[in-house]
C-alpha cells in the first residue's frame, strides 16, 4: 500500500486522489493526512475488479492522538471517468473511539 506524509498547510475540506494511480497499485493507495477542523482524515481507495469496481474508506485518525473522541462526517464522492462522465455519491458516518 502506498502512503503519503501528512499535509500540514491545507485548509481545504477536500481530499483529491488520482484513480489512475490506484489501478496501477494492486493494494490500493492512501491519501496524505488532511487536517479538517483539527481532526486528521485520510482517504483510502482500492481497485477490486480491474477498473470496474472501487472500494473507498474514509479514516479519522484521531485515535492516535486522543483516547476518547467522537465526530460525524459527510463524504461527497465524485468519480470522473476518462470519458468525462461523472458519478456522485453521498455518505454520512459517525466515527468514535469506543
Amino acid at each position: 500500500m502506498e502512503t503519503a506524509p501528512e499535509v500540514k498547510h491545507r485548509d481545504s475540506r477536500t481530499i483529491k486522489m488520482n484513480l489512475r494511480r490506484v489501478m496501477m497499485n494492486a493494494t490500493g493507495i492512501e491519501s496524505p493526512v488532511h487536517r479538517i477542523q483539527g481532526f486528521p482524515w485520510s482517504l483510502f481507495i482500492a481497485d477490486r475488479s480491474y477498473g470496474r469496481q472501487y472500494t473507498v474508506w474514509l479514516k479519522c485518525e484521531k485515535s492516535t492522538e486522543s483516547y476518547l473522541w467522537h465526530c460525524k462526517a459527510s463524504l461527497k464522492f465524485t468519480m470522473t471517468y476518462s470519458s468525462g462522465e461523472k458519478s456522485h455519491y453521498n455518505v454520512e458516518h459517525s466515527f468514535e473511539s469506543w
